[in-house]
């Protein structure tokens, strides 16, 4: 087993300069290794610190999840099976935050001052 500090970074294309990183303690556990060089287990930090406003979207609850397939995700340990493929995604919640625009009363009132002058002018000629 040994260990190493590596730094997760995720960035956006667009909006310009949308990014957020986090430094990681990465554990590899590699107990047995007689078959070559396998690793048999990655234990992963929480990504739950990492966030990102994208103009009109947040990106929130940062998460690791296992494709289905061969291997598990446990404890934040990633185990994959010797000699086999295991995908681990990086997943997260895109929230809209963009607001309808609600039309003013105001608007609403001339709108149907409007509509009601029209009514007015069709009765007054027929």
């Amino acid at each position: 087993m040994f260990s190493a500090l590596y730094n997760l970074s995720i960035g956006f294309t667009s909006p310009a300069n949308a990014e957020d990183s986090e430094q990681f303690n990465l554990t590899i556990f590699n107990v047995l290794n007689n078959l070559g060089d396998v690793l048999l287990g990655l234990q992963f930090a929480d990504l739950a610190n990492l966030s990102f406003d994208l103009g009109d979207v947040s990106v929130s609850n940062l998460r690791y999840q296992l494709a289905s397939g061969p291997g598990s995700f446990e404890h934040n340990i990633w185990y994959n099976p010797e000699n086999r493929v295991s995908t681990l995604y990086i997943m997260a919640d895109f929230t809209d935050q963009s607001v309808a625009e609600v039309p003013e009363p105001t608007s609403l009132a001339l709108l149907g001052l409007g509509l009601f002058g029209v009514g007015m002018l069709r009765r007054r000629r027929g």
